[in-house]
């Protein structure tokens, strides 16, 4: 089974860490998101526990710099940029 670990949540100062910490640890993958924008107000009925995962102006990383350097500092852990991306075609698809 291969695990993936969200990078996220991490700290900035702490990511380069936590990368090699995960590398060592066996985790197949490291994910980071990619926010083109973040909207200021959310709907909290679509997240869970009591608030958001992150603040409006919460500092985000451009991905690719980021992944770049975790994988000069890791040696097997795969590195893995995941955005939402508008869609196209018909908005019905259920």
């Amino acid at each position: 089974m291969k695990i993936g670990l969200n990078f996220f949540p991490i700290r900035i100062r702490e990511m380069a860490e936590a990368a090699v910490l995960a590398d060592r640890l066996g985790y197949a993958s490291l994910w980071y998101g990619e926010h083109v924008a973040v909207p200021w107000e959310y709907d909290e009925s679509r997240y869970p526990g009591d608030r958001v995962p992150f603040h409006p102006d919460s500092k985000i990383l451009d991905p690719l710099a980021l992944l770049a350097h975790i994988a000069g500092n890791t040696n097997h852990i795969r590195v893995v940029r995941r955005g939402r991306y508008a869609r196209r075609g018909r908005r019905d698809h259920r």
